[in-house]
């Protein structure tokens, strides 16, 4: 697969997890304001995190074959994409259980916003460091300038 392909890819996927994150978050701002929706947060996070689990391990897939080959940061790369995503999974499911544990529609909308807010952190901070047309490019590395 091209590097183009793998990024449009990914990119597309994270065009869809903002959308789905756009639903979820209109749902906990109506909490917010009083409307209790835990048991609609908890089942658009159930999707979420089942459509954020089939994304991690797509990217960690394609990108698997591309960090070794990048640049000297590519092992580096990996290891923190690796170590965001438990990162991510762990706050989604912390954010489930807190929709079936927290009788407070509130503060489990509170947790769901912030959530939401580093997960769009998160997709912007890849999208510059592992998915750029800069990082993946279809054009062939320059030559060392040492020879190498």
């Amino acid at each position: 697969m091209k590097p183009s392909t793998i990024r449009a890819e990914l990119l597309r996927q994270h065009d869809d997890l903002r959308a789905r994150i756009r639903v979820i978050r209109a749902v906990a701002e109506r909490s917010l304001h009083g409307e209790d929706g835990r048991e609609e947060l908890r089942r658009q996070l159930t999707l979420l995190t089942d459509a954020v689990r089939k994304h991690n391990a797509r990217e960690e897939l394609l990108m698997s074959k591309v960090f070794p080959d990048l640049d000297a940061w590519g092992p580096v790369r990996h290891a923190v994409m690796d170590e965001e995503h438990i990162i991510e999974h762990e706050k989604l499911v912390a954010a489930l259980i807190e929709t079936s544990a927290n009788p407070d529609p509130k503060a489990v909308a509170k947790t769901a916003l912030e959530l939401f807010d580093a997960m769009g952190v998160h997709m912007d901070r890849e999208e510059r460091v592992f998915l750029s047309d800069e990082v993946l490019s279809d054009e062939e590395p320059p030559p060392d300038a040492f020879g190498g």
